[in-house]
């Protein structure tokens, strides 16, 4: 997820599932996805949003641990435009949908 073989520009879309808290380079992997989108592409994903674990779960679990705020100012600073988030009540989980707006 953080070097793929798809060509600038190639997808109208891209969808992830519970799988970016598993991405060590999960900054990476958001910046590829903007650059397989097309302009005004759309990225839509379910998340964890997981913490660190002080009993070492996280990696017995292979998750990697960021918070919200971190996710969505990568998301932002790599060009993204966040139109919907959606944090679930009681439950790690998100949702976001994300358009990538102007060239990078």
């Amino acid at each position: 997820a953080s070097q793929m073989p798809f060509e600038d520009g190639h997808f109208d879309a891209v969808f992830l599932f519970d799988a970016l808290h598993h991405i060590v380079e999960w900054r990476k992997a958001i910046g590829e996805v903007f650059r397989v989108l097309k302009s005004g592409g759309i990225f839509s994903f379910e998340d964890a949003v997981i913490s660190k674990s002080p009993l070492y779960l996280n990696d017995f679990l292979r998750h990697v641990p960021f918070g919200v705020s971190g996710m969505l100012e990568e998301l932002e600073r790599t060009g993204f435009k966040i139109e919907k988030y959606h944090k679930v009540p009681l439950l790690p989980y998100c949702f976001v949908r994300a358009v990538k707006s102007g060239g990078r």
